[in-house]
C-alpha cells in the first residue's frame, strides 16, 4: 500500500485530495492545524471511502519549529514516504509576522512547503512524488526579494499571487535537483474551487471578490482531480518540473522558468529558513 502525505487534509481540496487517495487504495497521513477539525474529518472519510487506513500529524504551517517538530513524529512511525502533498495555503488581509520572522503569507504558502519537504526528503525513494498545489494566480506574481518580507506595500491578493509564483519556482528547481533520483515534482492549478480560504483573510473587499469568483467555482472533488492525478497516475511516472491545468502540463509563466530566479529564490529560501538542502 502506498503512503501519502496531505497538507490541509480536514477541508477544501486536501480533505477531496485526501478521500481520493484513500479510494485509489494509498494509506494516507493528514497533516492538518486544528486536532478537532482534522478527527471529526477522519471520521468521515473513513465513512465515505471505507478505508481506515489513515491518521492524523498535528502542525502549524506558519512555524519552522512546529514542522520540524511533527516531521520528526512522522518519521519516528514511519521510515518511507511515496507521496508528498504540499496544499495547506492561507490568505492575511493585514501585514503581520510569523514566530520566524516571515512573513504570514509566505510563511504558510511557501515556507511551509519548503521546510515540509526538507525534512521529508530523506523518507522520499527513486519512485515517489512531490505535489505543490500552486494556481494560476502566479502568472501575475512579481518577486522582488529586497522586498516580499516588508510591509510597504502589501496587499493580500498580490502576496497570495507571489506566493503561488513561489510555489511554482520551489517546484522547477527541486524537480531539477532530483532528477537523478527519479523523484517527481510537479505543481498544479486546482481551479477556481468553491473553497473559504479568501474569505478567512480578514479583508472584506478581497472576501467579496473571493465569494463572487468562487460562487462560480468547481467543488472541492472537481478541484482535487489534477493533485490526485499527479499523486496517483502511472502517465506520470517520468515527468518532473511541470505545472498542470485540469491534468494537462504546461510550462507555466515566462517568469517562473527563469532559471537564474529559481537559483536566487532557492537560496533567500535558505537564508531566510536557515534550512539547507543537501542534494
Amino acid at each position: 500500500m502506498k503512503h501519502a502525505i496531505v497538507t490541509g487534509a480536514n477541508a477544501g481540496i486536501g480533505y477531496a485530495t485526501t478521500k481520493g487517495l484513500l479510494q485509489a487504495g494509498f494509506k494516507v497521513s493528514m497533516f492538518c492545524r486544528n486536532r478537532m477539525k482534522a478527527e471529526e474529518a477522519l471520521k468521515e472519510l473513513i465513512k465515505e471511502t471505507g478505508n481506515d487506513a489513515i491518521d492524523i500529524f498535528i502542525v502549524d504551517f506558519s512555524s519552522l519549529k512546529s514542522i520540524e517538530k511533527t516531521a520528526a513524529e512522522f518519521k519516528e512511525k514511519y521510515n518511507a514516504l511515496d507521496v508528498l502533498v504540499n496544499n495547506a495555503g492561507a490568505t492575511f488581509a493585514s501585514f503581520e509576522k510569523s514566530e520566524d520572522d516571515l512573513e504570514m503569507t509566505m510563511a504558510v504558502n511557501h515556507f511551509g512547503y519548503f521546510a515540509t519537504t526538507f525534512h521529508l526528503l530523506p523518507l522520499l525513494q527513486s519512485g515517489s512524488r512531490i505535489v505543490n498545489v500552486s494556481s494560476k494566480a502566479h502568472y501575475g506574481g512579481q518577486i522582488d526579494l529586497n522586498t516580499i518580507n516588508e510591509e510597504k506595500g502589501y496587499f493580500v491578493f498580490k502576496q497570495y499571487e507571489i506566493s503561488k509564483l513561489a510555489n511554482v519556482l520551489f517546484t522547477k528547481y527541486l524537480a531539477r535537483q532530483l532528477a537523478e533520483k527519479n523523484i517527481t515534482v510537479n505543481c498544479l492549478h486546482p481551479g477556481v474551487v468553491k473553497t473559504k480560504i479568501g474569505n478567512k483573510a480578514g479583508n472584506k473587499l478581497f472576501g467579496f471578490v473571493w465569494s463572487l469568483f468562487s460562487a462560480f467555482g468547481i467543488n472541492p472533488d472537481k478541484g482535487a482531480e489534477t493533485s490526485i492525478y499527479l499523486a496517483s497516475s502511472d502517465k506520470l511516472a517520468d515527468i518532473t518540473g511541470m505545472y498542470f491545468d485540469k491534468k494537462v502540463a504546461y510550462k507555466g509563466s515566462e517568469l517562473s522558468r527563469d532559471e537564474e530566479l529559481q537559483e536566487k529564490f532557492w537560496k533567500w529560501s535558505e537564508s531566510m529558513s536557515g534550512l539547507v538542502y543537501a542534494f
